[in-house]
């Protein structure tokens, strides 16, 4: 549609978008004011844009981009997409493209945040300092094996021996069961 009408400067800044001295700002610049591709170009090329205009021309809809649903348990997913998001963002063609990518971008942070804030993650000091307790109990519950397995044995045969011995481990297997419950409860 590049010629319209020639509707009143009242009228074109309705159409356009833009205050009535825009209009006639732009028609003292040797623009033609009823070429909508012109106005169109030349407000673009402003470094300060009417509101209507901040984010692109405003007759420009862009189609809606289907939103990426991320699962509650999938932090690596959502690492993932805030890589190919911040990419994106990078190589967008326009501001809005831009601006859709860093919102996006913003709002699963915010998710991890949140994930965070909610307990669903452990700091990995504490993990370290868990698997440290359990580390050390092992330790401990294996030296006691070492000291109390030799009179157990004695004199037994293999068979008997099998029996003591898995009786000995499960004993251990229990009492780390306990000790990781009591850790992470």
């Amino acid at each position: 549609m590049s010629k319209t009408k020639k509707l009143s400067q009242d009228k074109l800044a309705v159409l356009y978008q833009i205050p009535q001295f825009a209009v006639s700002k732009l028609k003292s610049k040797g623009i033609d004011i009823y070429d909508k591709e012109a106005v169109r170009k030349a407000v673009l090329s402003q470094a300060s844009r009417p509101k209507a205009w901040v984010s692109g021309c405003p007759w420009d809809k862009k189609p809606e981009k289907v939103p990426t649903v991320v699962a509650k348990d999938a932090d690596d997913e959502t690492d993932a997409q805030i890589e190919a998001l911040r990419i994106q963002a990078l190589a967008a063609a326009d501001y809005d493209d831009a601006r859709f990518s860093r919102t996006k971008i913003q709002s699963l942070k915010e998710f991890k945040q949140l994930s965070v804030l909610e307990g669903d993650y452990i700091h990995k000091d504490d993990v370290v300092a868990d698997m440290t307790k359990i580390g050390f109990g092992v330790g401990a519950l294996l030296e006691q094996l070492t000291s109390d397995l030799p009179a157990m044995l004695e004199g037994l045969t293999a068979a008997q021996m099998k029996v003591k011995i898995r009786e000995a481990s499960r004993r251990i297997r229990l009492a780390l069961a306990d000790e990781t419950n009591k850790l992470f409860k």
